[in-house]
């Protein structure tokens, strides 16, 4: 493809440049990919050289091609730190000596290096992890050649608690484990178990280090090391044990919810399509569906629950006094939609005391990022008819529904978190008419050059106990596309308007945050946020409410799950505590609240 004259004259942009180096990063599998990276390197010389860096440095992943491709990369790129950098991993193991000059290469090239037409966002992500590392292999280099001494001097700065803020992702469990490690061998316990515990609680973007800390703590301490660590830290915050081997064996889905099915004052759980009865001593299955997730409500007021499904379009299951379920949803007017649901909410919307119902619609399967239209239901003594007045041009790409009493005047309003940089709708209740508020109350993301962000769940609690509602939406936001990409956040009311308050409370950015969901976890009066990140080997988070702020206690409560999506917090068995239910890693978990340490 002949590239355009400004670009042969000027070079690649930036932004084209990212886009190039993705196109081709995505396609095929590890070998596939690194022969279509080389072929960029070829095809493309005006790549610019941040991006030819990192195709270089992912080919270097090849083992059989590193040596190669590495002297390559120094040959064309000799400022490039992170070229030094991948030569100081590749020698720490056998050459230490080797690994200390290349890394201290590095850190000279550093000093000198910003990457041109990278956006200042951007490069802090980058930046400040980038000298840490080089830093840290130096650490190992010495450590390598045994001049223990050395190597924790050069460390001690990466330890500093707050390494890096609230709005980078990085974190300083590599440095906390390998100085753990390191004072444990020297026979400090005491100080290696503190900085272990530190890796472990910190955890890191790939579970890499955290979970070694985590390893190395049961090796020294035991079985009940989880125990002792929150002995030896002081810990007072709530403790979760898991309790999914109530579950009657592997339950399979990326959502759930919560009803009283059967009327026995214990709340039942559908999770994907599987249908649970809570009983004393674990859970009984009822039926298998072909939905994930929904709602479980009385949802046409004859005083039985019902299930509506979640699927190419809505199922609903009505309950029969004999406690069996039939497929009703044609015949209630429940009309079949254009992709996905992914959201759904029952409310009252014009008060006639029958449950209506809003479902969120994904995208176009055959055309990413095209949205399709929700779809919103009154219900009434005959079934559900769709209701004018929710109609988008063009329509958003749905995830999730969030219904709120905002002005506390007893009208619900419908906030719809939209993904693919769409911007989030709020349908305000203004006496019976829906009008869209988001863009004035503050509500539908940060717009960037008409991007905003990929928010997935979005749950309402008034953390600040001020009186008036607050909301916190789940952004999943790539550093590469953090310039125009909302990180997560929690949107303080302030007089029926909402400003991001994430940062400074303390909440800390992260690439796949996915589902939130509030609640009082150590009963404290205080309302706690869990929060899940979808993908393989990213973490849950349980942030604590201590007034001011929120503190991270997700290691320390037992609360940590990977590769989470949906979440609730309910008390599934009924002790007056709020337990959690996540849906990781394509299957359900439970997680039972045990109480306060």
């Amino acid at each position: 493809m002949m590239l355009p004259l400004i670009v042969l004259l000027l070079g690649m942009p930036y932004e084209m440049g990212r886009d190039a180096f993705y196109d081709a990063w995505s396609s095929g599998s590890d070998t596939g990919r690194v022969d279509s990276l080389l072929a960029l390197l070829a095809r493309e010389p005006d790549l610019p050289d941040y991006f030819r860096g990192f195709a270089w440095m992912y080919c270097c992943s090849d083992s059989a091609r590193t040596d190669s491709v590495l002297t390559l990369w120094i040959r064309e790129l000799p400022e490039d730190p992170r070229a030094w950098l991948t030569a100081s991993y590749a020698a720490l193991d056998s050459l230490p000596e080797r690994a200390l000059i290349t890394a201290t290469r590095g850190l000279e090239a550093f000093e000198r290096w910003r990457p041109e037409g990278i956006p200042p966002e951007e490069w802090k992500l980058v930046a400040r992890a980038l000298r840490c590392d080089l830093r840290f292999n130096r650490c190992r280099a010495f450590y390598g050649r045994g001049d223990r001494m050395a190597a924790l001097e050069e460390l001690e700065p990466l330890l500093e608690p707050g390494l890096f803020s609230v709005n980078d992702h990085h974190t300083g469990a590599p440095y906390l484990f390998f100085a753990g490690e390191a004072y444990l061998e020297t026979g400090d316990t005491l100080r290696g178990v503190e900085l272990l515990t530190r890796a472990a609680s910190e955890g890191d973007m790939t579970d890499r280090w955290g979970s070694r800390a985590d390893s190395t703590l049961n090796e020294i301490l035991g079985e009940r090391y989880l125990e002792k660590c929150r002995e030896i830290a002081g810990y007072e915050g709530p403790v979760f044990t898991d309790a999914s081997g109530l579950l009657p064996g592997p339950v399979p889905g990326t959502r759930h919810c919560w009803g009283d099915i059967d009327g026995d004052g214990r709340p039942d759980l559908l999770a994907g399509g599987t249908v649970l009865l809570n009983r004393s001593d674990g859970f009984e299955l009822l039926d298998s569906l072909p939905v994930n997730g929904g709602l479980v409500a009385d949802l046409n007021n004859d005083g039985l629950v019902d299930i509506l499904g979640l699927g190419r379009q809505p199922l609903l299951f009505l309950q029969m006094p004999d406690g069996g379920f039939r497929e009703a949803a044609r015949e209630m007017g429940l009309d079949s939609v254009e992709a996905q649901i992914e959201g759904a909410a029952a409310l009252d919307w014009n008060g006639d005391g029958f449950p209506d119902i809003y479902l969120a619609v994904y995208e176009d399967p055959d055309s990413m990022g095209l949205g399709r239209p929700d779809a919103f239901y009154l219900g009434g003594p005959g079934g559900f008819t769709r209701a004018p007045g929710f109609e988008l041009d063009p329509p958003l790409c749905g995830r999730s529904v969030s219904v709120v009493d905002l002005e506390g005047n007893g009208r619900q309003s419908i906030l719809v978190s939209n993904y693919r940089l769409d911007p989030n709708v709020f349908w305000e209740n203004v006496e019976g008419v829906p009008v869209n508020t988001a863009s004035v109350r503050g509500l539908d993301g940060v717009q960037f050059k008409g991007a905003r962000g990929h928010t997935i769940g979005s749950a309402w609690c008034d953390f600040d106990l001020d009186g008036d509602i607050d909301v916190f939406s789940a952004n999943l936001a790539h550093p590469r596309y953090i310039v125009f990409s909302n990180r997560s956040m929690l949107l303080r009311n302030d007089g029926g308007f909402f400003t991001d308050a994430r940062a400074e409370m303390g909440i800390k950015y992260e690439e796949t945050h996915s589902f939130p969901v509030w609640a009082d976890f150590d009963s404290d009066g205080l309302p706690d946020l869990y929060i899940t990140s979808v993908y393989p080997n990213r973490r849950s988070f349980l942030y604590m409410n201590t007034g001011s702020g929120f503190q991270d206690e997700t290691w320390m409560a037992g609360a940590r799950v990977m590769d989470g999506w949906h979440v609730s917090a309910v008390d599934f068995d009924c002790d007056g505590r709020p337990d959690l239910a996540v849906n990781a890693g394509g299957f359900m978990r439970l997680l039972v609240n045990t109480g306060v340490n």
